[in-house]
């Protein structure tokens, strides 16, 4: 879109709707539970990551908006990422909330670091000959990283949060629900 600074436009399709999801969450998040919402948020971040360097490179007519529809989609799946992780810190005993925080934290800090050293590894210099091309290598190794991150969370909440017998107990409502019926949980 020609006379607009897209960097003023790219926060707002992101951040459309992350509040969107997470006030569905809250009005009807207990339909699926923490597991489905995580593989779901998680799993659609990171496809959507992995698509975001081919969009740049279509047609500058239409990549700009096919860069905005995936920032807005992004941030869907962003707020329900967001909403579900907290809320199933939310449902642990309250000392649980500040390591979330705190792995948050960890988090920014390193996606950070990661984005600093992709900007060493492929350095953007104005005017040279070679800025386009580092620009497009840096941001597709940054965001292939935190796709696979992202991948990584999927597998550790399928493989092992989910037969946690802690995380069972505080938080799996599918198993609890289950468990209703077949009066198990008359202690």
């Amino acid at each position: 879109m020609p006379g607009h600074n897209p960097y003023a436009v790219f926060p707002f399709a992101v951040n459309l709707l992350v509040v969107a999801a997470q006030v569905y969450l809250v009005i009807s998040g207990r339909k699926f539970s923490h597991t489905k919402r995580v593989v779901f948020a998680f799993g659609g971040c990171s496809v959507v990551l992995l698509l975001l360097p081919i969009a740049v490179t279509l047609s500058t007519s239409i990549n700009f908006y096919v860069t905005f529809l995936l920032l807005v989609i992004f941030g869907a799946f962003s707020g329900t990422a967001q909403g579900s992780v907290f809320s199933m810190a939310a449902g642990l005993p309250f000392k649980y909330m500040g390591a979330v925080m705190f792995g948050s934290g960890i988090c920014g800090v390193s996606m950070n670091a990661l984005r600093g050293i992709t900007l060493i590894a492929f350095p953007i210099v104005p005017g040279a000959d070679d800025e386009k091309r580092n620009n497009f290598l840096s941001a597709t190794v940054f965001l292939s990283i935190a796709a696979l991150v992202m991948v990584a969370i999927v597998i550790i909440q399928i493989v092992f949060v989910k037969t946690n017998p802690f995380y069972v107990y505080y938080l799996d409502w599918d198993i609890g629900e289950d468990c209703k019926g077949n009066d198990l949980d008359s202690d």
